[in-house]
């Protein structure tokens, strides 16, 4: 198991000084192995048999980029991608190093296309290059609201979260510099599309776009 071969930067501790009180994002991988991030003291793998306590340190350029997680997710059994506050960092765990990306780097997902994505703050969305460990903007053409009013402020983007579905569509919970709220995404068009606050999406059975079932 990966967990068994990690031998980087961590420090071993007890069951009972666990610091569950500062967690902040519980994750379990695909081998069963409970990540928690916490808000100011790192990140902690508990395995069932023993938990590890993964820090920054500034003399570390493969620790940590911050002891503040926002976000842990899988992209393999042997490599997970944690978002901190100082940016995104790929995580290896047969290693045991994280290597850092731009600190303004949010959240990762992996699209229809096997491209890994991200996001940077007040710029939008990005590719990630994990040969080169470098990102890559996508650049959008508009945003437009559901009027097909023009707003200009693609490049302007933060997201919060954003997510695929099964159409290769993202959606987003985003904000921009004159709107905050609900957009998706066409790789077709390269558009960002707004929807206003106050919509309201329902089942349609008629309707093969509409979304699958009640929230």
């Amino acid at each position: 198991h990966p967990h068994e071969q990690i031998t980087g930067n961590y420090i071993e501790v007890k069951e009972n000084n666990l610091p569950i009180k500062n967690s902040v994002f519980i994750y379990q991988s695909s081998d069963q192995t409970v990540w928690i991030g916490t808000v100011d003291d790192g990140l902690i793998a508990y395995t069932g048999n023993f938990i590890k306590h993964y820090r920054f340190d500034a003399k570390n350029k493969n620790s940590l980029p911050s002891n503040r997680i926002i976000e842990i997710w899988e992209e393999s059994p042997t490599i997970l991608w944690i978002t901190t506050n100082q940016g995104i960092a790929k995580f290896n765990r047969l290693s045991g190093q994280f290597t850092r990306y731009t600190p303004n780097s949010r959240l990762v997902r992996q699209g229809p296309d096997v491209v890994l994505y991200t996001s940077v703050v007040a710029q939008g969305l990005f590719t990630i290059d994990t040969v080169h460990n470098t990102l890559h903007s996508i650049k959008c053409v508009d945003i437009l609201d559901e009027k097909n009013m023009s707003y200009r402020e693609a490049g302007m983007m933060s997201f919060s979260n954003f997510e695929f579905d099964k159409e290769g569509i993202i959606w987003a919970a985003a904000s921009a510099k004159t709107f905050t709220g609900l957009f998706h995404f066409y790789f077709t068009t390269f558009l960002w599309i707004f929807h206003a606050t106050s919509a309201c999406y329902q089942r349609s059975a008629t309707d093969p776009l509409s979304i699958y079932n009640k929230l």
